[in-house]
């Protein structure tokens, strides 16, 4: 989000505000997180609610603190949950699984 606290803050509270939101994500230590979640309980917002933002953000196996690092862990999770949600519940796939699509030129040949 940002690199202010506060910013971080407001922008969490507001995120919780509107529901159609599909992901909620906050950079962040386990402290800070749990002083957003006790304050953001303060502000009204249920636990179920708060429970809409993921903290820390991208996939637990893959640490760094580098700026590259950080966006290939949050792309590699929002890749994961987009799998999960278009794979019938009853599968256990838990991977992704990136293909190049073909395409069909004028002339009939797929490439």
């Amino acid at each position: 989000m940002s690199h202010d606290h506060a910013e971080d803050f407001a922008l969490c509270d507001a995120a919780l505000r509107l529901t159609q939101l599909g992901s909620i994500g906050l950079i962040g230590s386990s402290a800070k997180w749990s002083g957003f979640r006790r304050r953001l309980a303060e502000h009204g917002h249920s636990a179920e609610v708060i429970g809409r933002i993921r903290c820390p953000i991208g996939l637990p196996e893959i640490t760094g603190k580098q700026p590259a690092v950080i966006a290939v862990s949050v792309a590699a999770a929002l890749l994961q949950t987009m799998q999960q949600e278009t794979t019938p519940a009853e599968s256990s796939v838990s991977t992704v699984s990136l293909t190049t699509p073909t395409a069909e030129t004028s002339s009939g040949v797929r490439t």
